[in-house]
């Protein structure tokens, strides 16, 4: 029981796998489910207001507040919660509301993980080949992205990272080869299994790759640089920049329905 809280719901997740659920709240009626204009600060959009999901072991869960419609008393939230459970079987999650005291928990983005390389640091990734990547202040966005690594012909610079999807997802990045055509090459790997080949040009700019899938799981994120020749034009480069994992966010059937059965002031609990 989360102290300070008035009112819960229960919610009944009856979905398989995955770990972001969306729902849309209603104020007063409408949505998946309404609080019954029993809510002290209803949700406004980037604010969580008074509203928290937890777990029934009472573990606060990441949430965002996508967007928010209509107005008082009849307004619609639409909210991203980031589940921290097994959604192979059946679980459920209580919706808490009514605290005039509570303050924002807003988590923005919460269904994307994104590396843009602003931190001027490569922690976390691993390299391969020939050479290590660096930092390089040739970006798509902002300040810095990563660079392939100073090599020759027949050579290669291989940088990774293993992610852990809780729910079928897909990756884009923003990426640039500059050099003869022919004779440098980035490619980009899942799990070892080749995607795309990107071939150099002289002076070239930043190319976007989209809707590229990332199963469940644990996931590797590879991209090697080559070069077929040791005399090429341009920077003889690879870069990478802007990488953006987005889960899968349209879930069906996500819970079976909920009433609210009491309108008194204490504590109600709401279940199919």
């Amino acid at each position: 029981m989360l102290i300070g809280w008035n009112f819960k719901r229960v919610i009944h997740l009856t979905i398989s796998g995955g770990g972001l659920v969306i729902l849309v709240i209603g104020e007063t009626t409408g949505g998946d489910f309404n609080l019954g204009g029993l809510s002290s600060i209803f949700p406004s959009t980037d604010n969580t207001g008074d509203l928290r999901f937890t777990l029934t072991d009472d573990t606060i869960q990441a949430m965002e507040v996508t967007s928010v419609t209509g107005s008082a008393p009849n307004r619609i939230a639409t909210v991203n919660i980031l589940v921290n459970a097994d959604l192979s079987i059946n679980q459920d999650l209580y919706c808490y509301f009514g605290n005039p005291l509570a303050t924002n928990i807003n988590n923005p983005n919460i269904g994307t993980i994104s590396y843009n390389f602003e931190n001027n640091s490569l922690a976390g990734w691993t390299f391969s080949g020939n050479a290590n990547w660096i930092i390089s202040s040739n970006p798509h966005t902002g300040v810095y992205a990563a660079q392939s690594g100073s090599i020759t012909n027949s050579q290669t610079s291989g940088i990774s990272r293993i992610i852990n999807a809780i729910q079928p997802s897909v990756i884009s990045f923003w990426e640039s080869v500059s050099g003869t055509s022919a004779d440098t090459i980035l490619d980009f790997y899942i799990n070892g299994v080749n995607q795309y080949i990107s071939i150099g040009g002289v002076g070239a700019v930043y190319q976007q790759q989209t809707f590229i899938y990332i199963p469940t799981g644990s996931t590797k994120i590879e991209w090697i640089y080559s070069q077929n020749a040791s005399n090429t034009l341009g920077a003889a480069t690879g870069y990478v920049d802007d990488i953006l994992i987005t889960l899968n966010d349209s879930p069906l059937d996500i819970f079976s329905s909920v009433s609210l059965i009491s309108s008194s002031k204490a504590f109600i609990n709401c279940f199919q």
